[in-house]
């Protein structure tokens, strides 16, 4: 069987506190919106949980519940 590409990564959800500018976007942020999640990790030392996101300037609550199962922290 032919395997198409996913944005669903099979090896499970991503690390906020580890997770590369790449990897952002691959899982569909925009270019200022993996900027601005690696700026807020490194000003606010980390994320304590993938909800803390929304706190992050221009990730809006849809696009949280979109991928808060592909995030841990």
């Amino acid at each position: 069987a032919k395997r198409t590409k996913s944005k669903q990564r099979s090896d499970g959800p991503i690390d906020l506190n580890q997770a590369t500018f790449e990897q952002l976007r691959d899982l569909g942020l925009s270019v200022t919106q993996a900027t601005r999640v690696i700026a807020y990790r490194e000003r606010e030392g980390g994320f304590e949980s993938a909800d803390d996101l929304v706190t992050v300037p221009g990730v809006s609550k849809k696009l949280l519940g979109e991928l808060r199962e592909q995030f841990t922290a």
